[in-house]
């Protein structure tokens, strides 16, 4: 029981149920000795603290510290407030386990650090560096809690003055005397005792260099102290007033390792504890911070002999969630579940005696049969259950949990959707259908916006990862009180990130997120473009998994946290086209020079501003002004060379553009975030990029027009691309909203269109001409005349065709699937005389066919004996001009699972509408859809196999469009039809077998 971890701090935040499960859950990555571990649980960072962040809450006003674990500790998480919402997001990596799997966690961050930041401002840390012993203490007692909040930052020298083992002996015997005279309040500067002392603690432990182990006089002095408190008959009272000081004080039993000393007494908190310390949210933080005693003493030998003494520690703890079951399914369940949790932590066998074990194991037990996962205080179930299935895991039958998780699973999160055309997966709690869409919709296009702003050519080499999953919870409650237990992930966040393994084939990517429930205007994924960011430069940029790039404080000074954060952010914004106002904030006061922006690393104090405000102006001011480095420090990325190569390069930049950056933050400033800042500082210019390097038109008949297909013109900076000409040349023909000047980062859209003059291959070009370093940009272009455009034959639907000309042929497809027999196309009626020309796989002509009847007027059949599966072209030519016949096609079954047609219509009102059909049960084969649109529209078409959650195909373009697919027995289908320029009606039509 020698383990050592660091002091107890404050931890006024409602916790997770979840708390205990995912502290452990670290412990096995803490214990493996890799050093980038003890960021694995360390809280969420605020402002204003050296390796802690202050944490201000709503309610209490009161800073919660809390420290980086160090290697080899366990802390409890403490979770999110659900009285008030997260405001705005970020980000940092953190490691799961011993793989150092690579995570972006999405910290849960609020705009609470006022208080702290001008208590920065108003405290001289120099006064209580030089103030004597004797003056010490009064110094304290009439000090802010705010400005000796400030104190956890202070290190080396200064730590060692500000809390000498003379000055903490010298404190804590003169707070002994103000304790035994407490008024049930902080009037008297009680409170300001206990939280200077625990600083104490903090700062010696961080800085045992400066500050040696502190000697007993110092632990007696706090005894004397903490005992005077409790001994007061005010330590009794319940209200808020006390609770802020008691919750400091029960704090401090634990951080000065008192643990087993103050064990009574954490018993009568609990035996105490009743409805009405619901009315005080401190007297809650209060009763919380015992539960964080309990949790801590498992470090401390003499906590876990009183234990093993002394079980009633257990039962104690038992009854206290017993009698505490008014809080369950209200908003005070969470101190009720942090307990549940706690009492689990007692079937650590490694930690405690049998006795405590065999105790502890039907209390557990009673506590998972007394609550569910659905509607009796959910997280309370889950707490224990958790903690249970962490510690006790083979003997899940006695607690009837064996198959909990998949239960759990199954009932929060049993939607799955395949995004179509994406290799990107949701399983949801409770996504609608045009939710589904909307998410799906947003990252198809965010996928083409990274690309450009990459440059990349593929993969990193050695990435297998397939796909991303995102794993959505509905609110932040459901996410805090679900996901530490179905995943394994802590949830003291606004989402989290996980590139798993990329080296192992058939690697799935998961973002573990939730539905922003506070945001009302619009229903969104909180963080959902800035995580997708990271997925995307992972698999794209950064070779290798966490453990490959430089990200901590050891890496400095060659960190690569400023490009992996603030590239996010600056897409998360550029992308969306809003404005980043605490950049703008950062830019204004010139807060962080870029030198100090490439020095950004997870271990930060001032992590919040400094890595997205300020990470996202470092990548602003670089990839609009200086392009040419980023390309250069792209490929070191994506070779994996981040070691010489790497440092070569940054030496190389550190301190080259420092005098330019304070320029570019005067103009980002003075544009309110609006742009229009780059193009400076030897950039060499823009650089510009087309969407597609091609395009293809397919059949088009001479004379006639096809649907516009669109390109987009990327300027993919620095500065401002100067657009002097689009060009086109062949049988095409294009119009543009390029003007002049292209903003970096944005682009615009060409729309070509084809018009063949002859039959037969025409080719051509586009040609953008601009100030592109790589410019021009050029795009091929092909397509095929036809002296006739026709269209697809349904299956027995017959359609009406004329034609005032002869020799004029018209060209139409039918697809017949697999099985089908009696096929079938005929000519009849009408006036004139038409000819029937009917061939499988090819284009039927006057010379190449498989069948043609040859006969006078326009009553012609073909049967076709031996029936293939494909495409049959059908072609009518007029030996003179016709008016009034109808071709049909027609074929009988066709697969093994007794067939049918395909046949759905439906209207698309806007450009970039879509629609999802119905779905349909197939047989086993090859079935065949035709999706049929307005001419000179365009659109995308997607068939879906609902079963698998996959998009088996997908087709691009002017209509008709046809897709042929191979059916599984059983499986059900569905298509997705959105329209890409223009709208108007359509339809699918087609057979399955």
């Amino acid at each position: 029981m020698n383990r050592t971890r660091p002091p107890t701090f404050t931890t006024t935040l409602k916790t997770s149920s979840l708390a205990l499960l995912l502290v452990l859950f670290s412990q096995s990555a803490l214990a493996s000795g890799v050093s980038q571990h003890k960021r694995s649980m360390r809280p969420a960072p605020a402002a204003n603290a050296n390796a802690v962040k202050a944490i201000v809450h709503a309610k209490s006003g009161t800073p919660d510290f809390r420290p980086r674990p160090p290697v080899g500790a366990r802390l409890p998480e403490r979770y999110l407030d659900y009285d008030h919402s997260p405001q705005t997001s970020s980000a940092r990596f953190i490691v799961d386990n011993s793989t150092q799997a690579k995570h972006f966690a999405q910290l849960d961050t609020r705009s609470h650090t006022a208080a702290v930041a001008a208590a920065v401002a108003s405290c001289d840390t120099n006064a209580f560096a030089s103030a004597s012993s004797s003056t010490m203490g009064e110094l304290v007692r009439t000090s802010t809690l705010d400005c000796l909040n400030t104190l956890f930052s202070v290190s080396g020298s200064t730590g060692a003055s500000v809390f000498s083992a003379s000055k903490m002996s010298a404190v804590a015997n003169y707070a002994a005397a103000y304790a035994a005279s407490y008024p049930g309040d902080d009037t008297t500067g009680v409170q300001q005792f206990a939280l200077y002392l625990r600083a104490g603690y903090y700062v010696q432990y961080y800085n045992s260099s400066s500050i040696p182990t502190y000697p007993s006089s110092v632990t007696s002095g706090v005894t004397a102290y903490l005992d005077a408190f409790f001994a007061s008959s005010h330590s009794y009272d319940v209200n808020d007033a006390h609770g802020a000081v008691l919750n400091e004080v029960i704090t401090l039993t634990a951080s000065s390792n008192q643990e087993a000393r103050y064990a009574s007494r954490y018993k009568a908190l609990l035996n105490d504890y009743n409805s009405s310390y619901n009315a005080y949210y401190n007297m809650q933080a209060a009763m919380d911070s015992v539960l964080t005693a309990y949790f801590q003493g498992a470090w401390q030998p003499d906590w876990v002999s009183t234990v093993n003494s002394d079980t009633s520690m257990v039962t104690t703890l038992y009854d206290f969630v017993t009698h505490s079951s008014f809080n369950a399914n209200t908003s005070n369940e969470w101190l009720t579940r942090d307990a549940a949790g706690e009492l689990a932590h007692f079937l650590d066998n490694t930690v405690y005696a049998a006795n405590v074990v065999s105790t502890a194991k039907p209390l557990v037990a009673g506590v998972i049969s007394s609550y569910n996962y659905t509607n009796n205080g959910p997280s309370i179930f889950i707490a224990a259950v958790s903690g249970q299935d962490y510690y006790d895991s083979a003997n899940c039958s006695y607690y009837g949990t064996c198959n909990t998780k998949a239960d759990v699973k199954a009932y929060v999160q049993g939607q799955t959707y395949q995004c179509p055309g994406d290799a990107i997966k949701i399983v949801s709690q409770g996504m609608t259908a045009q939710q589904f869409s909307d998410s799906c919709a947003t990252l198809h296009n965010e996928v083409a916006y990274i690309h450009g702003l990459m440059q990349d050519s593929g993969a990193v080499a050695g990435d297998n990862t397939i796909g991303l999953e995102i794993d959505e919870f509905n609110s932040s409650a459901d996410y805090a009180t679900y996901a530490g237990y179905l995943y394994g992930i802590s949830t003291n966040n606004g989402g989290l990130s996980m590139e798993g393994d990329p080296s192992q084939p058939g690697n799935v990517a998961h973002f573990y997120c939730y539905h922003a429930d506070w945001i009302t205007a619009d229903w969104e994924i909180w963080n959902l473009w800035h995580e997708f960011t990271h997925y995307m430069d992972a698999k794209y940029d950064l070779a290798g998994d966490f453990s490959a790039a430089p990200t901590s404080n050891a890496d400095l000074p060659y960190s690569t946290v400023w490009w992996i954060e603030g590239f996010a952010e600056y897409v998360s914004y550029s992308y969306r086209n809003l404005v980043d106002s605490g950049a703008v904030s950062t830019a204004t006061n010139h807060s962080y020079t870029l030198p100090t922006l490439f020095d950004n690393t997870y271990d930060m104090s001032n992590y919040e501003d400094r890595t997205y405000p300020g990470g996202y102006l470092a990548v602003n001011f670089m990839i609009n002004n200086h392009r040419a480095d980023i390309d250069t420090m792209l490929g070191i990325f994506r070779a994996g060379a981040y070691g010489t190569s790497y440092h070569t390069f940054m030496d190389g930049i550190r301190n080259s553009y420092s005098s330019e950056f304070e320029a570019f933050e005067t103009c980002f400033a003075n544009n309110g975030g609006t742009g229009g800042c780059g193009g400076g500082g030897g950039g060499g210019g823009p650089t510009a990029s087309l969407s597609s390097s091609s395009l293809t038109f397919g059949s088009t008949n001479v004379g006639s027009t096809s649907a516009a297909q669109n390109v987009s013109l990327i300027n993919n900076g620095p500065g401002t691309l100067s657009v002097s000409s689009v060009s086109i040349s062949g049988d095409y023909l294009q119009t543009n909203n390029c003007n002049s000047a292209l903003p970096s980062g944005s682009s615009c859209t060409v729309s070509v269109t084809f018009k063949p003059t002859a039959s037969g291959t025409r080719t051509g070009s586009l040609t953008v001409s601009d100030n592109a370093t790589n410019g021009p940009q050029t795009a091929s272009l092909t397509g095929t005349g036809a002296s006739s455009s026709g269209s697809v034959l349904t299956n027995g639907v017959g359609v009406a065709i004329s034609d005032a000309s002869a020799n004029h042929p018209q060209n139409w497809t039918m697809v017949v699937p697999a099985g089908a027999t009696n096929l079938v196309f005929s000519i009849s009626g009408g006036t004139g005389d038409a000819d029937l020309y009917v061939k499988f796989g090819s284009a039927a002509t006057t010379s190449s066919y498989d069948c043609r009847p040859y006969i006078s007027g326009n009553n012609e059949t073909c049967t076709i004996a031996n029936v293939q599966a494909g495409t049959y072209s059908v072609m009518v030519n007029g030996y003179s001009a016709y008016s009034g016949v109808t071709l049909k096609g027609s074929y009988a079954g066709g697969g093994t699972g007794g067939g049918g047609n395909i046949s759905f219509a439906g209207t698309v009102a806007t450009q970039g509408g879509y629609a999802y059909t119905p779905q349909f049960t197939s047989g086993a084969g090859n079935a065949t859809a035709t999706l049929s649109v307005p001419s000179g529209t365009q659109w995308r078409f997607d068939v879906i196999d609902n079963s698998a959650n996959q998009v088996l195909k997908e087709k691009s373009g002017s209509g008709p469009l046809n897709l042929t697919f191979t059916a599984t027995a059983g499986h059900s289908y569905s298509f997705f039809v959105e329209s890409t320029l223009g709208s108007g009606a359509w339809s699918v039509t087609g057979s399955h077998p």
